[in-house]
């Protein structure tokens, strides 16, 4: 089966994430999960390793070439091409204002 034809739905990803420093974590994600989620697990852990600050936070997909897509936080997984080894990266957030 060719990757293209993999169902994204389905089976977890394990996937490089890392802090806006540099400091590396392999991380295994789920489809059905939101990018929210996917923040979430990743800074409650980064946090308790001593690796990040509190704080708001989005995520990007780094490309092979090094360009990064920015990952909208309600969307789920399976709606981004992630696959096994892909580098997702926290970047300081913008806290939300109103008005």
């Amino acid at each position: 089966m060719a990757a293209q034809d993999v169902d994204r739905q389905t089976g977890s990803i394990t996937v490089t994430g890392k802090t806006p420093a540099g400091f590396p974590n392999q991380f295994d994600i789920e489809p059905v999960w939101t990018i929210n989620k996917v923040i979430e697990d990743m800074v409650k852990r980064f946090e308790a390793e001593g690796k990040l600050e509190k704080g708001d936070y989005n995520l990007v997909l780094v490309q092979p070439d090094g360009t990064t897509t920015q990952l909208v936080g309600s969307q789920k997984v399976s709606e981004y091409k992630i696959d096994n080894g892909d580098e997702l990266d926290l970047i300081v957030g913008e806290p939300q204002k109103d008005g």
